[in-house]
């Protein structure tokens, strides 16, 4: 793994050894470290170090740590695979606060300081078919897993479709992008984005719930946003491996388990109630029936419109 970092000395605490910190060559269009920062560091000075983490966090090939963001890393990266150039990855980048930033449709996304601002990064060689519906619920499931791995006995989880929520106010959300190329996904851009130390001032409406954060839901009223870092990399490392292997069944189960809505209409451990139920999951392509079965029975059903067009993102 590389790191690359606008601020050393800023980022010394998300370090687990000191690393020596040696400045970007900009210059050079071979170095992938150096395309990589280009790209997200954009005009700022930048410094590189080589770091060896905890084994699930080796799946990363660059770690970006940003003081500040001039604008949406999850948009550079959008944009560059739209332009068709090349990235190295897998990437994760962080800021710590930024411009730009947004939720789902533009939505715009508060970035007070103290939480986490996540976007990654990772090529692939997916069926779409079987696929695409795993990578939109792969971010969310990720945040629920870090939040209960620090936070076992909290009320994690996600209300449909992107949002993460702890006792069921929001504590974050998540977005996800893909290139398609004749049936397969060959790229994919994921955002994440958790209020760790700092709740935003934001209305709720009936369809955004009030707002928190996991430092005010947290028992000893401290999360250090360092440790969620890494935490959630390491899920996301986890979750895509294993849903590599098993096509998404371990994933989809999670999600179905988390979801916040299910809670709500079977509430109970076992969600096993019968009712007369359609739940449209994961955009369009992903639909379970159950007119007279049990929650616990809805199984993920394969796309079947996922044939697009070359590098078409979504």
């Amino acid at each position: 793994m590389r790191l690359l970092t606008d601020h050393p000395r800023l980022f010394e605490d998300f370090l687990h050894v000191p690393v020596e910190w040696e400045p970007v060559e900009r210059k050079s269009d071979s170095d992938a470290s150096s395309c990589v920062w280009k790209l997200l560091g954009r005009d700022s000075a930048g410094w590189t170090a080589p770091y060896t983490p905890d084994s699930p966090n080796r799946f990363w090939e660059h770690v970006v740590l940003m003081s500040e963001a001039d604008r949406s890393q999850f948009d550079l990266l959008r944009d560059a695979l739209r332009a068709q150039r090349p990235v190295s990855g897998p990437v994760a980048a962080l800021a710590l606060k930024g411009h730009g930033f947004h939720g789902q449709r533009d939505r715009r996304w508060q970035s007070p300081f103290g939480n986490l601002y996540l976007t990654v990064y990772f090529p692939t060689d997916l069926p779409a078919a079987e696929f695409q519906s795993t990578l939109t619920m792969f971010p969310a499931v990720a945040a629920v897993d870090s939040i209960r791995e620090r936070q076992p006995d909290a009320a994690a989880g996600i209300k449909w479709i992107n949002d993460i929520v702890v006792e069921g106010r929001k504590v974050g959300g998540v977005l996800t992008q893909t290139v398609l190329d004749q049936g397969s996904i060959t790229d994919c851009v994921l955002g994440i984005g958790l209020n760790v130390g700092k709740t935003p001032a934001i209305e709720p409406t009936p369809f955004v719930p009030a707002a928190t954060c996991l430092a005010e839901v947290s028992q000893d009223g401290t999360h250090a946003l360092h440790d969620v870092f890494w935490s959630v990399l390491r899920h996301l490392a986890r979750r895509y491996n294993e849903a590599v292997q098993d096509k998404g069944k371990a994933l989809f189960h999670a999600y179905r388990d988390a979801s916040y809505l299910l809670t709500k209409l079977f509430p109970g451990p076992t969600r096993s109630k019968t009712d007369p139920f359609v739940m449209a999951a994961i955009e369009s392509s992903v639909r379970a029936r159950f007119p007279s079965a049990r929650v616990t029975d809805i199984q993920p059903i394969e796309s079947n419109s996922a044939s697009q067009a070359k590098h078409d993102i979504h």
